[in-house]
């Protein structure tokens, strides 16, 4: 995934498989807020849901007061 945020320690990031499971892929929290500008990548251990079907990722700000934006993200199965 590729994102601009000006505090990374904000950011939560889940991965949802087609059932509604939930893979969390970063937690929020730490400091002191670091910029997170570019591509990670992410590895889903145990991942046992059947690869068709809808993904969703899902990125939240818990922070105040600051920006970010979610350019891309990928799945590869």
């Amino acid at each position: 995934m590729t994102i601009r945020h000006t505090c990374a320690e904000d950011l939560g990031v889940t991965l949802l498989d087609p059932a509604g499971k939930a893979y969390p892929l970063k937690y929020s929290g730490g400091s002191p807020c670091t910029a997170w500008s570019g591509a990670r990548t992410f590895s889903v251990p145990g991942a046992s849901s059947p690869a068709g079907g809808k993904w969703q990722l899902r990125a939240t700000d818990y922070g105040p007061g600051d920006i970010g934006v979610l350019d891309a993200w990928s799945l590869t199965l």
